[in-house]
């Protein structure tokens, strides 16, 4: 138990620093301070990584980055979701960091109860991965082979049973989650976007847990490789925003991904494929893609330039 002790004083220091000494004062992220934060995230993630293979051996500690690899390339889904969630309630750009913080304190301790429960849940009924594998092939497949839906913001119930039954100030009051009128705090525009993204975060989970218990049941692997993935994505949110475009492919990097990671469940107990191999399979189809992406042009994008340029013309 001393090691989740110390992971997790570890990561509230790291939260202590972020948001009380480097970025206590809201600003708008540029790209090149995005690009820095994102490269200081995933080095810490690295080292952390390295002590966790050196600690506990080449399996867990290949186990630790497959798992924190694919949960990185999941959360891109979310924050494009994310980037709707901002656009939709105007939420001002220099508060943005902000909420992302507060919606990441809400991830450490949702992701630490699907982890527990998955992990207790799959100890006791040893099947429940064969669903788990058939639930991420499907899922990879429909990344593939659909187009992505529309992502009704207004209709989501968990924003509209809150403003159905309390009270809200319908503006935005700086930073601030709730605004004192009388005796009472009401809760800002801020909040509501607050609870749209910690519930983005739980429908997100169902396809990451799943996943990443397809590559390890060790708990501690799970929520560590979770929780540093998850803590580099304020940084890494603002610099998809510029260069997400040119990585257009990247979506089907992940569909494959989930597939392997399904037949890999489902298979376990036929052919065993080792966690290194695995950490590598993955590695490979998510810079292949991305590689992919800056040599063939997505058509979608290039006939918008070209309309773009018809109507300059």
């Amino acid at each position: 138990m001393m090691h989740w002790f110390f992971f997790l004083v570890f990561v509230s220091v790291l939260l202590a620093f972020d948001l009380g000494v480097f970025h206590k004062k809201d600003h708008v992220f540029n790209f090149k301070e995005s690009l820095f934060w994102s490269v200081v995230w995933i080095a810490i993630s690295c080292l952390f990584g390295a002590f966790m293979w050196y600690e506990y051996g080449p399996e867990r500690g290949s186990q630790w980055f497959t798992a924190y690899v694919l949960e990185k390339s999941l959360s891109i889904d979310n924050l494009f979701v994310i980037s709707l969630i901002f656009t939709f309630f105007a939420t001002p750009a220099q508060y943005q960091h902000r909420c992302l913080f507060y919606g990441i304190l809400g991830a450490i301790v949702m992701r630490g109860i699907f982890i527990i429960f998955g992990v207790a849940v799959v100890s006791k009924f040893a099947w429940i991965l064969y669903l788990f594998g058939l639930f991420l092939i499907y899922s990879g497949f429909k990344i593939v082979f659909t187009d992505e839906e529309e992502t009704k913001i207004e209709e989501n119930s968990l924003v509209k049973y809150f403003k159905k039954h309390f009270k809200i100030y319908p503006n935005y009051d700086g930073h601030n989650f709730f605004i004192k009128s009388g005796k009472q705090y009401i809760p800002t525009l801020m909040f509501i976007v607050l609870l749209m993204i910690e519930s983005t975060d739980i429908v997100f989970a169902v396809d990451s847990i799943p996943a990443a218990l397809g590559v390890s049941n060790d708990s501690f692997i799970l929520y560590s490789s979770n929780i540093m993935a998850v803590l580099g994505l304020r940084a890494l949110y603002f610099v998809l925003l510029s260069i997400i475009d040119k990585f257009w492919m990247l979506k089907y990097g992940i569909g494959f991904v989930l597939c392997f990671i399904g037949i890999k469940m489902l298979s376990e107990h036929f052919v065993e494929i080792n966690s290194i191999v695995s950490l590598l399979v993955t590695l490979t189809i998510l810079l292949g893609s991305i590689f992919l992406s800056l040599i063939i042009k997505n058509k979608k994008t290039s006939s918008i330039l070209v309309e773009n340029e018809d109507e300059k013309n």
